[in-house]
């Protein structure tokens, strides 16, 4: 049983996601539930995000994707199990949704958008989600008699199961190695899935190249070295030494080498890597190479800690902020000291984060001006300074019977 889960604002950028299936697939919009609308998904998802607008969460949409597993003799009745003991272990039993199913080779699986918002204004309770959804796979498994995936979470669900009594579960269990087993580790994030679609080039390819070099090599040079031999090439980052693949991205020296080694049973840590660099001269990155910042998302190499896309982003070389004519009349942005430097630059990426969002601002006061009847605005604001000036006794209303009150207001 695999599934997977996301909440967000939904939008008509989901419900076309929901209706996107791959070559050769069948997809069908299931029967909602807490909708008016049928037949459009679109129209569905609106609603239903509609009906969120009190709800005080930022991301009141909760988007699941169930893929029973290849062993369930009919996949049908595995998604409809699976689906109410979910419902039951996240409160969603009265909540709206709509979705859609797959089928492809006479396999389904299904996607459904639940409504997060409660009549009072607060959202059910989906936290550790992840947990809880391997709770429920393995429940509806035991219950229809399937075999069980591994997961990073078997240990935490038994305990879970022990409280609850549920010993005949555990024996299943345990019978299949889940308790004992080494947690799983995906070869791959979401987000280096999407590199390596863009790239064409595997990251296990690159991890494996940066592990034979270094096991190839000694010193930093050495290293250096073995990596071109092998179509990398050794650079300095933002957050430290990287290695540029054919295609122009940048991977991080230290986590490539840690990955790799970590598959062979024991992992070398960052720091070793890094003293065998040592204080080697390495030429940085030129602007346009991609890396991955420690946090995961994807950074220019020479725009420190800016997403790529985002407002504000600029270009430079690795380790040094955009130098702008007025720092450089000011005496700013020039190298020195690393504590210097990267304060320089955090001051820097605020300096244009600022600017951005008051160029956003001013565009959207604009925007919201463009249609202002500034004759009237005229009017009120004499009107304004006349009834102030008449509240402090250095001006006299002037009263015209049946046109103005006795403040001389015109009356309307």
């Amino acid at each position: 049983m695999i599934s997977g889960a996301k909440p967000g604002k939904g939008g008509k950028a989901l419900s076309a996601h929901l209706l996107k299936g791959e070559k050769g697939q069948e997809v069908t919009v299931i029967r909602p539930r807490g909708v008016a609308t049928r037949g459009d998904l679109h129209e569905q998802l609106k609603e239903i995000v509609a009906g969120t607008r009190h709800c005080r969460a930022g991301k009141p949409i909760y988007h699941i994707h169930l893929d029973p597993p290849p062993d369930a003799p009919d996949c049908q009745v595995v998604i409809d199990a699976w689906w109410r003991a979910f419902e039951v272990e996240f409160g969603l039993t009265s909540q709206a949704y709509c979705g859609a199913q797959h089928l492809k080779h006479g396999r389904r699986h299904e996607h459904r958008a639940y409504s997060l918002a409660r009549p009072d204004g607060r959202a059910v309770d989906v936290t550790n989600d992840f947990p809880r959804r391997t709770y429920v796979n393995l429940i509806v498994g035991f219950e229809l008699g399937l075999i069980p995936a591994p997961t990073p979470h078997a240990r935490s669900v038994a305990f879970r199961l022990a409280q609850e009594g549920r010993d005949d579960v555990i024996a299943w269990m345990s019978k299949h190695g889940l308790i004992d087993a080494d947690k799983p580790v995906a070869p791959v994030t979401s987000a280096e899935r999407l590199i390596e679609s863009r790239t064409g080039i595997e990251l296990a390819s690159i991890r494996s190249a940066c592990l034979a070099a270094w096991d190839a090599s000694s010193d930093g040079p050495g290293f250096a070295r073995e990596l071109a031999q092998r179509g990398l090439e050794l650079r300095q980052g933002t957050a430290g030494p990287i290695v540029v693949d054919a295609s122009g991205t940048a991977h991080s020296v230290a986590r490539a080498v840690g990955r790799a080694s970590r598959e062979r049973g024991q992992r070398i840590p960052a720091g070793e890597v890094k003293a065998r660099i040592g204080d080697m001269k390495l030429e940085g990155a030129s602007h346009g190479q991609v890396g991955r910042n420690p946090r995961g998302s994807e950074v220019a190499v020479g725009d420190p800690g800016r997403a790529v896309g985002s407002p504000g982003a600029g270009g430079g070389r690795a380790g040094q902020r955009h130098v702008s004519s007025g720092d450089a009349a000011r005496g700013r942005g020039s190298a020195g000291p690393a504590g210097e430097r990267g304060r320089s630059t955090a001051r820097g990426s605020a300096h244009a984060e600022k600017s951005g969002r008051r160029v956003y601002a001013r565009a959207r006061l604009r925007s919201a001006l463009a249609n202002v009847d500034w004759k009237a605005v005229d009017q009120a604001e004499r009107l304004s300074e006349k009834l102030k000036a008449i509240s402090r006794g250095t001006g006299h209303p002037t009263w015209i019977p049946g046109q103005t009150d006795i403040w001389g207001v015109p009356i309307s």
